[in-house]
């Protein structure tokens, strides 16, 4: 068990990511490049992952200390992007209408995908914004969707076609790169399993990617034997799950598939 006080926290940053399904979190010792805590709480059915998040950040002693840098993760499909040349910070509201509606208690934010041009619009519930403003110093709201972006960036083995998924369980976020390229981006909702299949090769088709060539990279909470991944790769050759960043050192073991919180990891390294 992590054991920190007010000086040894400020060596260490706190990542969080909030999604329909739960919130997770790690910490990590900036000094040693190690993630010093990692853990995943579940939401019980019809229960607002939010309200819940909120009573696990006020009542566990680790979110409590003065931590140099808090990131939030928002893992919600609402996002709406646009290019930077045309963002104005004083009409955010009515861009992010443009593709979506946020909530009478929701403040919308953006993120800046330098390496795209484009500003991610996304909200964050008030409730939640005012509480990490008011119990910490420096605080990141990141959409999920700006940290695909910056992962698909920085990915190392280049192809000239490629597809980064983010799978979320209600929903999943799709990103396409052609020759290095940002072609597409977006967010699907959905309702039954066979949902994922159809959307994921809808996108592959429209981009008229090579079904033998083109890369697909995934992660998330998705099983290698999940009968809609099945599906996908009886068409889709070149499918693969991420793996987590190579140069983070863990104290503790993690059981679940790197993949599964490979997106949560990435945190630390978006700009």
């Amino acid at each position: 068990m992590l054991h920190l006080d007010d000086i040894s926290a400020k060596q260490h940053t706190l990542s969080i990511r909030l999604a329909p399904n739960g919130f997770s979190f790690f910490i990590l010792d900036v000094t040693h490049n190690k993630v010093a805590a990692f853990k995943h709480f579940n939401t019980a059915p019809h229960q607002d992952v939010i309200t819940s998040a909120l009573a696990s950040l006020q009542s566990e002693e680790i979110f409590s200390y003065p931590f140099s840098e808090v990131r939030v993760m928002i893992d919600f499909p609402e996002v709406t992007c646009v290019p930077s040349s045309l963002y104005n910070e004083d009409y955010i509201d009515q861009l992010f209408a443009l593709n979506a509606d946020a909530g009478l208690k929701e403040y919308v934010i953006s993120n800046s995908s330098k390496a795209y041009d484009l500003e991610v619009l996304f909200p964050v519930p008030q409730q939640l914004y005012q509480f990490f403003n008011k119990n910490f110093q420096k605080i990141l709201f990141i959409h999920k969707l700006t940290n695909q972006l910056s992962i698909a960036h920085s990915y190392k083995e280049k192809a000239r076609e490629q597809l980064f998924i983010s799978y979320a369980g209600e929903h999943f976020s799709a990103v396409a790169l052609r020759n290095n390229s940002l072609i597409y981006h977006n967010c699907f909702t959905l309702i039954t399993l066979e949902d994922f299949t159809y959307y994921l090769l809808l996108v592959f088709q429209e981009l008229e990617f090579d079904q033998y060539q083109a890369q697909v990279l995934i992660d998330g909470e998705l099983d290698a034997d999940h009968s809609a991944l099945l599906v996908v790769k009886e068409y889709i050759k070149q499918v693969n799950f991420s793996k987590k960043p190579t140069d983070l050192s863990f104290a503790e073991a993690i059981t679940a598939p790197e993949h599964y919180y490979s997106n949560l990891l990435a945190l630390s390294y978006c700009e």
